[in-house]
């Protein structure tokens, strides 16, 4: 390819120290670090006394799924270290042939829910700072997503600011509305989206959203995996039944239509869904825009267009109906080193999933699109990775 390839949703594993050794004095003893689980191998502990199991859904690249075994007794062991060390995360980027990996947390998301503000945000910032210095290793082909905290708006706003000036960040994500609750409450969240407009700073919403926090206060990891760890629940977080809410509330609600210059992903939701949510969500403003008192100034469907992107893994359906969906929010993406990620065959998965796909929406779905949703001068990222010389071999002679 004459091109880069960036891989939109990837996976940092937080090491065990993270927390520990980053936190300040009086709180360290209330950090999140590793112990022994409770069924066997190592989970990391929380303040609110709940654990959570290393487990292998969350690093099984390169191991076959006949040898998964849910939680290892070594814990990190037995992982590849790409999940935590960034030398050795570039080192797999090459084997797999992927030019820039964004990077999101996978423990992070449950492991900083404090009940505690202080605690709370010294946890969030904790990890923000930890991985904007992850992105230093190689500031050209590693972007960070940084968290916002769920303590309260003035605080999410606050570290929107913060994480703007860190090295290596491009984009926030979200683990509940702006306000900190699992209910989008316009007049209060808008003070938010208006900063991110102000920052010119993206946003997404990871599968997962508003998974955690009271709902898992007294579960611990038997409960725990038996709810999350099964087929059902797995086939369920891939079917975007976390994206259409909060999509509906982005649109439909409104935030789109008074922040013309957010940007929103939605993140290991894929893509096949698209049409039918943009069909239904226009037919349903027609049809109850006055009773409900929502007055937006163009049809829902055309808010997908200017201002949303989502990620695919494995959707050859969505790839057929692209033009339907929108060639220009199409981001690809692997989930490494989770276990949705065919690493080390990620160019294998990308030619037969775009072999239909001529090479201008190519170009969108594995490189343009992306820049554009992470603000990032295309043409000058493929040259500081060293595409501006490169040509197209004339196959034909």
């Amino acid at each position: 390819m004459n091109h880069p390839i960036i891989d939109s949703d990837t996976h940092v594993n937080e090491p065990a120290d993270l927390w520990t050794s980053r936190l300040p004095a009086k709180l360290r003893d209330r950090a999140p670090r590793l112990i022994d689980g409770p069924w066997g191998g190592k989970a990391w502990s929380t303040d609110v006394g709940r654990t959570m199991a290393v487990n292998m859904l969350v690093n099984t690249a390169g191991v076959s799924p006949t040898n998964w075994t849910l939680i290892p007794p070594d814990g990190y062991e037995s992982m590849r270290p790409g999940g935590w060390d960034p030398t050795a995360r570039l080192a797999d980027m090459d084997i797999d042939m992927i030019d820039v990996h964004v990077l999101f947390p996978s423990y992070a998301f449950l492991v900083t829910a404090s009940k505690d503000r202080e605690l709370h945000l010294a946890l969030i910032r904790a990890y923000n700072d930890w991985i904007s210095e992850f992105t230093t290793a190689a500031p050209n082909r590693l972007i960070a997503q940084a968290l916002i905290p769920t303590s309260s708006l003035d605080d999410a706003i606050a570290e929107a600011k913060r994480v703007r000036k860190l090295p290596g960040v491009h984009c926030v994500v979200l683990k509940t509305w702006p306000n900190g609750g699992k209910v989008a409450k316009h007049e209060e969240d808008d003070a938010f989206w208006s900063t991110l407009e102000d920052l010119d700073l993206p946003v997404c919403a990871h599968v997962g959203f508003n998974i955690g926090g009271e709902a898992m206060d007294h579960m611990d990891d038997p409960e725990m995996l038996r709810a999350m760890a099964t087929l059902p629940f797995i086939a369920q977080e891939k079917l975007a039944v976390d994206g259409m809410p909060i999509l509906a509330q982005m649109i439909l609600g409104g935030v789109l239509d008074r922040h013309p210059k957010l940007r929103f992903g939605l993140i290991e939701v894929g893509v096949g869904w698209v049409p039918f949510f943009r069909e239904q969500c226009d037919d349903n403003y027609l049809r109850h825009r006055f009773w409900t008192n929502t007055h937006l100034s163009m049809p829902p469907s055309e808010y997908w267009t200017r201002q949303c992107w989502a990620t695919f893994q494995v959707d050859p359906y969505g790839i057929e109906n692209r033009h339907r969906i929108g060639i220009d929010t199409i981001l690809w993406s692997s989930d490494y080193p989770h276990a949705g990620a065919d690493w080390p065959y990620a160019r294998e998965r990308i030619s037969t999933q775009l072999r239909h796909c001529d090479d201008a929406e190519r170009r969108k779905i594995l490189y343009e699109n992306a820049c554009r949703f992470y603000g990032i001068d295309a043409t000058a990222l493929a040259k500081r990775l060293g595409y501006a010389d490169r040509r197209q071999p004339d196959l034909r002679s």
